[in-house]
């Protein structure tokens, strides 16, 4: 599993970002371009930092919704897959258009929940308008 996370544009103004995220598997891998601010991917490293709290624990990372009028839905979620313990991530993505511009992905890459954590704290540390891209791999963080 590989996931990186790369500033693309910073609002000077407000200083919302403009990110990628990339994620990718063994057979499978999706990118997406979104905005969003730093607390908000502050706060998602902290909910993965401390996942998972129990057997029922998911944590979400969400933008747009299903149904609404935006033209981008994303939904990264950490889960717990059994009772033994596995855990994963999940990406859902579509981004709404006409035919030719429709794309859409959903799958899901496990990983160990000590891994997650890891992520999560990379998260919290990682700076977009400061540092390279965030790129983790294979449950560790990787120097772009």
């Amino acid at each position: 599993m590989r996931l990186s996370l790369e500033l693309l544009w910073r609002d000077p103004d407000d200083e919302m970002l403009e990110l990628r995220l990339s994620l990718r598997s063994a057979t499978q891998s999706v990118a997406v371009d979104f905005y969003d601010y730093a607390p908000s991917l502050i706060a998602w490293g902290a909910q993965l930092a401390a996942f998972p709290a129990g057997i029922d624990d998911e944590v979400a990372f969400e933008k747009g919704a299903t149904g609404d009028n935006t033209i981008l839905r994303l939904a990264i979620r950490a889960f717990v897959v059994n009772g033994a313990g596995a855990t994963a991530l999940e990406i859902e993505y579509e981004r709404r258009g006409d035919r030719l511009d429709q794309e859409s992905a959903r799958f899901a890459v496990p990983i160990e929940a000590a891994a997650i954590s890891r992520l999560g704290a990379a998260l919290k540390s990682w700076s977009p308008t400061e540092h390279a891209p965030l790129i983790f791999s294979d449950g560790s963080l990787v120097a772009a």
